[in-house]
């Protein structure tokens, strides 16, 4: 008799089996779907996934909307070609689902593969899709140490009223970029602002009032646009330090505003912030400049302001610039007869803090503080190039052609153009820059 030996079904091991230093060497050699199916097939494989401390980075983005409740799953970076799995949840169950249970709660449920990535649509009753969102999102936390949300969506416009979003994000703590849409501003907007820290970007459309003060958690290092900013302290105001804050319909004061850019003066966590805009409904009172050593804006060199993208041209003929006394920067502070438009902001040039308007020469020393130098007519300057060695480095404005303009300085032959003077202020001067065998020559 001949005996066949038979070879076992890879793809039914019970890898519980295994010693548990085994058992978690293969657990964190699966990818992230593998290694999620395996952590609900029972409480006991969630226990072993979660011990074995799957490492990968993985990025959450979440979307609340009266069309979907989904999370996305991505490894590594949220991009689309990233994308590992998604969870929607609804109300009415379409083709064939099985049974799935979670946190002690019951959905149907139904797998779709898709090239590279999964999709769990998991069904519930109306009164149930916030809970279920929220055990769903519970149980990645748990199993899944190394999830970072990126970003998180949410749009009131139409919602369904039964639909608690402060429910559905229970175990969230921290994102990079918020945002909320639609009018509704309640409870679940206050929890939201009150237990989710924001490290980059939020954004609130709605224009309605809250009323009352919350302390909120942003912490955004890249952009603040809020439509009804009457809900925030003046405290949180003065500790913003974020590239670009737009507050609309605030509460502040003029001394609110003034202990702000005292702040920004003292160089007091403020080296992030390049815009700033702040309303107030019935408008501010005048700001003691004489207080914030500021002098007065020159209209000369408005053309080379560096304004926000999509920004309102304002008119600046009686902005007052201030001086930050850390780092050398300067901003320029507009101030209109119906709201207050505050315009700071950093240097042109990357990594340099130099003034942002400027004048037509300006010198970095080896200490990266700016000096900037005004000419009288018939004054030779002379720039002359060195080496790396000292340190210092020089910068002139000069207007180019955009239909030749050269890569490098060096590459230019003979002499370029500064032109003074811009939008009818004064009339416009055009002064050569001579190239010479190391540097430049201008006679004003």
């Amino acid at each position: 008799m001949v005996r066949r030996q038979l070879v076992p079904d890879l793809n039914r091991i019970n890898i519980l089996k295994f010693p548990s230093l085994v058992t978690e060497m293969i657990i964190n050699e699966m990818g992230f779907v593998d290694a999620l199916q395996l952590s609900l097939s029972s409480a006991r494989c969630k226990r072993t996934t979660s011990s074995a401390r799957n490492k990968t980075p993985m990025k959450m983005q979440i979307a609340i909307t009266p069309s979907r409740c989904v999370f996305l799953i991505f490894e590594k970076n949220d991009t689309l070609k990233n994308l590992r799995f998604s969870w929607k949840f609804g109300t009415r169950p379409v083709g064939k689902t099985e049974q799935l249970k979670i946190g002690g709660m019951d959905m149907e449920n139904r797998r779709v593969r898709f090239d590279g990535w999964l999709q769990y649509r998991s069904f519930t009753s109306k009164n149930s899709i916030d809970l279920a969102m929220n055990v769903a999102i519970t149980h990645l936390f748990s199993v899944f140490r190394c999830i970072e949300v990126t970003v998180i969506d949410i749009n009131f416009e139409m919602l369904n009223d039964r639909f608690r979003v402060r429910k559905a994000l229970e175990s969230v703590k921290t994102t990079s970029k918020l945002f909320i849409r639609g009018p509704k501003f309640d409870s679940d907007v206050r929890f939201i602002l009150s237990n989710i820290e924001v490290t980059k970007h939020f954004y609130h459309s709605s224009t309605f009032s809250m009323g009352t003060t919350i302390d909120d958690r942003l912490n955004c290092s890249e952009v603040i646009e809020i439509g009804n900013s009457s809900w925030m302290s003046p405290e949180r105001l003065w500790t913003m330090n974020c590239e670009r804050i737009e507050l609309l319909r605030s509460r502040f004061t003029s001394d609110d505003v003034m202990e702000f850019l005292r702040r920004w003066i003292d160089g007091n966590g403020k080296d992030k912030i390049s815009y700033v805009n702040i309303e107030h409904p019935l408008g501010f009172g005048s700001l003691d400049f004489e207080e914030l050593n500021a002098t007065p804006w020159d209209p000369i060199i408005e053309e080379t302001m560096v304004r926000p993208e999509n920004s309102l041209h304002w008119g600046l003929s009686r902005a007052m610039n201030i001086q930050c006394l850390a780092d050398g920067r300067v901003g320029t502070i507009s101030q209109n007869t119906e709201i207050e438009f505050y315009f700071l902001c950093e240097g042109m040039y990357p990594g340099v803090f130099c003034q942002q308007v400027l004048p037509l020469l300006a010198d970095m020393d080896t200490r990266r503080t700016c000096r900037f130098y005004d000419y009288t007519e018939g004054t030779t300057i002379i720039i002359e190039e060195t080496t790396d060695k000292d340190g210092e480095v020089v910068g002139f404005k000069v207007d180019l052609d955009d239909f030749d303009c050269a890569l490098t300085y060096k590459d230019y032959i003979g002499s370029i153009v500064t032109r003074s003077g811009n939008y009818g202020y004064v009339s416009s001067k055009i002064i050569k820059w001579e190239k010479t065998d190391n540097g430049w020559t201008m006679t004003m």
